[in-house]
């Protein structure tokens, strides 16, 4: 009975070691932990050629960034660097979840796009808004520039459909989140597939300048696990 009993326990402890992001899905939040997000990026032009790729590293954190709103620390990371980049907040409670993209050289135009977000609890035909009021730093010249400090750009969210997709993570359980900012300029747009667990996995803009640019997520790190330290500190 003893040795049985022994065996179920093994057995229980093997399956759980086996398929730990699966006990981690019911535990963790997404971004309000420490993680690292390798996406792979492209950029096409008005006429849809491919110009450029890159890959970038989002690495979140659980410190707290601005204590009145919870936003947690987390940084955009570039090809070649391991702490440099652009340092800023996300948000993530039990109603909703936003990142920053990155926000500068050939990434600032996303300042201008909706920025990934997601309100709870998601289900198909929720719809949310917001609003963005974008420092003059992030006009783009030929596109939208104005003379005031900010100029305010509104998005609308809409959660088309829930289902499973082809990732570059594997097959993953997505909700697919279609959005649109409008302003006195090109209206500009973000779809984007929302995992549970490893967060947006997939973003694909159409930005102010006509151009499109796509985020890929490849590979994500537990920095918990793998590492004994924390890039962003």
């Amino acid at each position: 009975m003893i040795k049985n009993t022994i065996l179920i326990l093994l057995v229980c402890l093997s399956a759980a070691c086996s398929n730990p992001k699966k006990v981690q899905e019911l535990e963790l939040p997404v971004y309000n932990t420490n993680r690292e997000f390798v996406f792979k990026t492209s950029h096409y032009n008005s006429k849809g050629e491919l110009y450029f790729e890159d890959t970038l590293k989002f690495i979140t954190s659980d410190k707290i960034m601005f204590e009145e709103t919870k936003q947690t620390v987390s940084r955009w990371v570039y090809p070649g660097r391991r702490v440099d980049g652009i340092k800023s907040g996300n948000l993530e409670n039990d109603t909703a979840i936003w990142i920053h993209p990155p926000r500068n050289n050939r990434y600032r135009k996303l300042e201008l796009c909706p920025f990934p977000k997601v309100k709870f609890p998601l289900e198909k035909g929720q719809e949310w808004e917001s609003m963005v009021g974008a420092h003059r730093a992030y006009s783009v010249k030929d596109f939208a520039e104005w003379d005031g400090i900010y100029e305010n750009f509104y998005s609308h969210y809409s959660v088309e459909n829930e289902a499973n997709y082809s990732t570059s993570m594997g097959n993953l359980d997505c909700y697919e989140i279609v959005s649109k900012t409008s302003s006195k300029f090109k209206e500009t747009s973000l779809t984007a597939l929302f995992n549970k667990y490893y967060g947006f996995v997939k973003l694909d803009y159409q930005t102010i300048d006509n151009e499109r640019l796509t985020f890929e997520l490849i590979e994500e790190k537990n920095l918990n696990i793998y590492y004994s330290y924390n890039p962003l500190y």
